[in-house]
């Protein structure tokens, strides 16, 4: 079981990234949000704000990565059709901006944790060898999963921030909490929904979790133990699951064919 102050020792993603692909990914968004503008709004005249954090690199690389390869394609209104994964019942998009028209002037605001996610999870099919049939977005409590065997073998969650309200590590010190008691927590807010989701999906063996933020990807292979999940360090989210795992201390391995 990992410790509450793991998060702190994990190394930082996307240091390397090209900051000068942001101005060219804000470019983009400026563009597309005044079409979203025009066709909710009626205007194009209307302001766009990305929020106080901006835009980060390791985030821009990865979604910009999955553009250029084909994996998604983002219409006028910065509406985002994903080809990396199954498609939702109807071929549904994903919308990167949300009309903000509660008080004073109307704006786009930039729906930052699509970004982060529809990047993320795209990396799961480019660089850790799921394929798209495996692959599904917005899954029941979690932002992205892949599917073998008929179940679940991978949850990613993805958050604007490693650290702070909302944010990476609130999610894992609340995971690692909840896993120290006798009972699991009622599910009656985001993060014990999601924990006693990941506990149902434990019951049919080992679960690879991905956290995803601007330079973070932490994995963790979550384990059921009774009533509880315990999470243990793995290297990556690669193409390798643990197959008819319920309990704790009987993990067997095996490569899935690609």
């Amino acid at each position: 079981m990992i410790s509450d102050t793991w998060w702190t020792t994990q190394p930082e993603i996307g240091t390397d990234a090209d900051e000068s692909l942001v101005i060219r990914l804000q470019n983009f968004l400026t563009d597309w949000s005044k079409e979203f503008a025009q066709q909710r709004l009626g205007t194009r005249d209307v302001g766009f704000q990305l929020g106080q954090r901006g835009l980060l690199p390791d985030e821009v690389q990865s979604f910009l990565a999955a553009l250029e390869h084909g994996q998604i394609e983002v219409d006028d209104a910065g509406y985002v059709l994903p080809n990396f994964c199954q498609q939702k019942p109807g071929g549904g998009r994903y919308s990167l901006f949300s009309a903000n028209t509660y008080t004073g002037d109307p704006y786009v605001s930039l729906n930052t944790e699509y970004l982060i996610h529809i990047g993320a999870s795209a990396e799961l099919v480019r660089v850790h060898g799921w394929s798209r049939e495996e692959v599904l977005l917005e899954v029941g409590e979690f932002d992205a999963a892949c599917v073998a065997d008929g179940r679940t073998v991978l949850a990613l969650e993805a958050k604007a921030r490693i650290s702070g309200p909302d944010s990476l590590s609130s999610l894992l010190r609340s995971f690692i909490k909840f896993g120290s008691e006798s009972e699991p927590p009622a599910p009656t807010d985001n993060h014990s929904r999601k924990y006693v989701e990941l506990l149902r999906l434990t019951e049919a063996g080992s679960v690879i979790l991905s956290l995803v933020a601007s330079g973070a990807r932490w994995t963790l292979t979550a384990v059921r133990d009774g009533s509880r999940i315990e999470l243990a360090e793995r290297h990556n989210a690669t193409h390798c699951i643990t197959k008819n795992v319920t309990q704790r201390g009987s993990l067997h391995h095996r490569m899935l064919p690609k």
